[in-house]
């Protein structure tokens, strides 16, 4: 086995429903996607971030690219189970996205 059919393997266990991934619908497709609470705590604690004085509600997860086409663009606007998202931040490799995406109240 390749190191690349390894790294697929793992990718089935973590987006596997019956693991760490639940179905959303992103911009109208329902896919897999891992929504990370714990990250996005740390992400607050450990850089200089004001996201709950600026949005609304934040959201961190993780996708994987084929499943979303790519890197969106930061600001860009992303539908997340009917609520609409600013992408603040999006880093990935070749086989997985995180995305951080920032609400403003109504």
């Amino acid at each position: 086995m390749t190191f690349k059919e390894m790294l697929n393997d793992d990718l089935k266990v973590f987006f596997n429903l019956a693991e760490f991934a639940e179905i959303h619908r992103i911009d109208g497709t329902e896919m897999a996607i891992i929504i990370d609470e714990d990250a996005l705590e740390e992400l607050k604690k450990t850089h200089d971030t004001d996201y709950d004085g600026i949005y609304k509600s934040v959201l961190l997860f993780y996708v994987k690219k084929s499943d979303i086409g790519g890197k969106p663009a930061l600001n860009s606007l992303i539908e997340v189970d009917d609520e609409t998202y600013q992408v603040i931040g999006a880093s990935g490799n070749d086989d997985v996205i995180k995305i951080i995406l920032g609400r403003y109240e109504d």
